[in-house]
């Protein structure tokens, strides 16, 4: 990685460059430099006008080889000088001939400007301690295919609104410490007088931007030779192409299409510059690993092209354009404490490497097909566009941070991940992963239903993650966190027909759900949270669908958190729990597989069920996890939504826990009725287990309920394969033991016409003393006759169902009651 580039005597020049905040969208690209035939062997610049008196211009030849030099005067001149080629007047203007006039040397020519053929040496000398600006007004460009030595106590400019040209046999050579500029533009007669009448070194110039004519391109070519320790300033409204830099640890400024005032001693006196030409261009091809192009300050307003080896200090770039890193460009960017590289957009296929945290800005949309790299975390982001991530990011070693924000867009997340030069893993995972598309901030924001989108593609180790999207899909790979860590996935409101959410890397495809989680897709961590949104748990909750696996199986205990509207899955996928393990499920709407039957060449409805696989005990035996269910509509009302379906098979041992019973069933006894509600919506539970299932926690005397409002259907089956055929061994039992009673109700507060029972599809049930309240008009169901006439028996006197009333007083009015369950309500008889 570079460092910051510093000299003596003119080592403040680059320092002073800074960077703005504002940049313009441009995507135009740069076309090809259109050059000059080139100019003849032996031949040298035209005569010119200086604002000098004592400027002398002679002229030598000798074995084919022609010499000229330029002497600029004594060590008494302390102002800058202004030498114009190709007629035009300046202030103060003086002529200056050739040989003074006299013939030249056999062989050799004079070009109309400034130019020089090949075979051909200019010298200039400036006893004085002014810059020297060279100003080519001839019409053409100024091509130079010989060589320029400048031995003067200044810097050299050489100004040609038609273009500047270093060609293969081109050379520039500066004294120590100077600097060389080249700029495609023709200064106006105000920069010229305010240029050439200041006493160095308070003197400057401003190049680039609008107010300097002309639009040419200025080109090195791979060949050309330029020592100017000083450094190399290039600039112009047209194409700018570097495809070599100084050989002895110079450093590039390029000001492309941006207005920059500068000093030739104190460096950028009017930072930061205006990018006002969006046409202009910069193609950058030279450089080698060992030699880059060491490039201090980039203010470009159009568009940046890289092939070649770039290095860049890091906060000294502008560019309004976008920045493309080809194949074969390769980007160093050094910088404490941090290093970035920002443009109107970024468009890497390259290589772009960042000392310390990297940070790389597109407002306008940053594409990775390449391998951005640091020696510590990584930073994507985008205010106005999308980020694209099919490349490597690698980042530095021992646990760092990688961020993708887009903050108005949507972003791909495929490509890879290494850290440290490794793959990620358990023992490589990175610090934090935070992925964010329209939000407000970096992952944390409340604000999110601006149709942003994530498709994640990819496998990633994070000690935490946290995904936020309008919808989040992920494809492919894997998320997963370290033993003890989190995932975080908050999608925005539920996609429907007048919220639609579009998928801008799909052909803009209409999404059903906010998250999906596809078949060959991981979602892992000790702790996960799905978080539908900032809206409770609603209707405008965001809808997800888990065809792939969503596991706390790591570490130990654990939990998964869904907040959501509705939630299907799929036999491949659902949700994985460790043994002492939780599953909360906060939903609005159905928690089912809507299509499991027809996928299972099933008719049964018990095949509509969210796979819960929980692991076994460390000692090989079924483990056991809680699944804690809270439906919206715990208290049914005349405005309540649509009937809740949750059908849910665990692979294991499950305890279920729910919400209390609604207030409106407060009163309800045999001895007491309650004013029933007008309405009532009969929600469906269905947990079926290869396991026991335990109905409800209590951990004192005194009973406690779990409530389900609406038909319950609890069964011990065989296998997950076939969730019809009963297992014989399990067991159902209400609460643990018969010390802490549980009661099982599911009463709705209002006059059931039917169908609101509960099934207890099992060969061992428990009461432990607890009592079983079921609807109006409805049964209790058992697996077979046996299990229903032992149940009666022992336990007749718990288990009850609510009766319709008719009381008597100043109105006739219907009453909810409860009763002894009548045998005629136990099946099968």
């Amino acid at each position: 990685m570079v460092k910051s580039q510093s000299r003596s005597r003119g080592g403040s020049f680059w320092r002073r460059a800074t960077l703005a905040s504002t940049a313009l969208p441009l995507i135009i690209l740069a076309a090809p430099a259109v050059f000059a035939a080139t100019p003849a062997s032996e031949s040298l610049p035209s005569n010119f006008i200086t604002n000098n008196t004592n400027t002398k211009y002679s002229v030598t030849a000798a074995s084919g080889q022609a010499t000229g030099t330029i002497n600029f005067g004594n060590s008494s001149r302390t102002r800058n000088i202004v030498a114009q080629f190709g007629g035009g007047t300046i202030p103060g203007s003086n002529a200056v001939n050739a040989n003074d006039g006299s013939a030249l040397p056999t062989g050799v020519t004079q070009n109309t400007g400034f130019s020089l053929g090949p075979n051909s040496t200019l010298n200039l000398t400036n006893a004085g301690s002014g810059a020297v600006l060279i100003n080519d007004v001839s019409g053409a460009p100024s091509q130079i295919f010989g060589a320029i030595n400048d031995t003067s106590a200044g810097p050299l400019f050489i100004a040609n609104g038609n273009g500047v040209v270093v060609g293969a046999t081109g050379a520039i050579t500066m004294p120590a410490g100077e600097a060389v500029g080249l700029v495609g533009l023709t200064p106006t007669t105000s920069n010229l007088t305010a240029f050439e009448g200041a006493s160095s070194p308070s003197g400057s110039i401003t190049i680039g931007g609008s107010n300097n004519a002309g639009s040419g391109a200025v080109t090195l070519d791979s060949a050309a030779k330029i020592a100017a320790t000083g450094g190399l300033i290039v600039a112009g409204n047209g194409a700018i192409n570097i495809g070599a830099g100084p050989e002895d640890g110079g450093s590039i400024f390029i000001a492309s299409g941006a207005a920059v005032s500068v000093n030739p001693y104190s460096g950028i006196i009017s930072p930061p510059p205006t990018l006002e030409v969006s046409t202009a261009s910069v193609n950058l091809t030279g450089g080698t690993k060992s030699a880059p192009l060491v490039v201090a300050g980039l203010y470009a307003a159009g568009n940046v092209t890289n092939s070649g080896y770039v290095a860049l200090n890091s906060g000294a770039e502008k560019v309004g354009g976008t920045f493309t890193n080809t194949s074969t460009g390769v980007v160093d960017v050094a910088g404490e404490p941090s290093s970035s590289l920002a443009a109107g957009a970024v468009n890497n296929a390259g290589s772009i490497n960042g000392s310390t945290n990297l940070t790389v800005t597109g407002i306008y949309g940053v594409t990775n097909t390449g391998a951005i790299s640091s020696t510590a975390g990584i930073t994507l982001k985008s205010s106005d566009g999308n980020i694209v991530n099919t490349g490597a990011l690698n980042l530095g070693a021992g646990g760092q941070d990688l961020n993708l924000t887009a903050s108005t867009g949507s972003i791909y997340f495929g490509g890879s991940v290494t850290q440290g030069g490794k793959a990620l893993g358990s023992t490589n995972a990175v610090n934090t992963l935070r992925i964010a598309a329209s939000t407000n901030t970096d992952g944390d924001s409340t604000t999110i239903d601006n149709g942003g989108v994530i498709d994640y593609a990819n496998t990633v180790y994070a000690n935490t993650a946290n995904v936020t999207a309008d919808a989040v899909r992920f494809l492919s790979g894997a998320l997963v966190s370290s033993t003890n860590g989190a995932v975080n996935v908050k999608v925005g409101m539920a996609a429907t027909s007048t919220n639609a959410i579009t998928d801008p890397f799909f052909g803009n495809a209409k999404l059903n759900y906010n998250l999906s989680v596809f078949p060959s897709a991981l979602i892992k961590g000790n702790q996960v949270q799905l978080d539908g949104g900032p809206y409770g748990v609603s209707s405008n909750s965001g809808n997800m669908n888990i065809d792939g696996v969503v596991s706390s199986q790591i570490g130990s205990g654990g939990y998964i958190d869904v907040s959501a509207s509705t939630v299907n899955a799929s036999a491949t996928g659902g949700f994985a729990l460790n043994n002492d393990g939780a599953l909360d499920l906060s939903f609005a709407g159905n928690v089912n597989n809507p299509n499991g039957a027809k996928r299972a060449g099933s008719s049964a409805w018990q095949d509509n069920y969210v796979p819960v696989a929980v692991a076994n005990t460390a000692d090989g035996k079924t483990g056991t996890a809680t699944i804690f269910l809270a439906p919206s509509s715990n208290a049914p009302s005349s405005n309540a939504a649509s009937p809740q379906l949750v059908n849910l098979l665990v692979n294991g041992n499950a305890i279920l826990k729910t919400c209390a019973s609604p207030s409106a069933l407060n009163g309800l006894s045999t001895s007491t009725t309650i004013n029933p509600e007008s309405s009532y919506v009969n929600n469906h539970l269905v947990v079926q287990s290869t396991g026991n299932i335990q109905v409800g926690t209590n951990s004192g005397s005194t009973p406690s309920t779990f409530y389900w409002p609406g038909l319950v259907y609890l069964s011990n089956v065989a296998s997950a394969s076939n969730p019809t055929q009963l297992s014989t061994t399990g067991s159902i039992s209400l609460g643990s033991n018969a010390a802490s009673p549980v009661n099982l109700v599911n009463v709705l507060p209002a006059v059931v016409s039917g169908n609101g029972g509960i099934f207890l599809e099992t060969s061992n049930l428990n009461l432990n003393g607890g009592q079983i309240w079921t609807n109006t008009n409805s049964w209790i169901n058992f697996s077979n006759a046996t299990v229903s006439a032992n149940v009666q028996k022992n336990d007749g006197n718990s288990i009850f169902g609510a009766v319709e009333k008719t009381l008597s007083g100043s109105t006739i009015t219907t009453g909810l009651g409860l009763q002894v369950l009548p045998t005629a309500d136990y099946s099968p008889q």
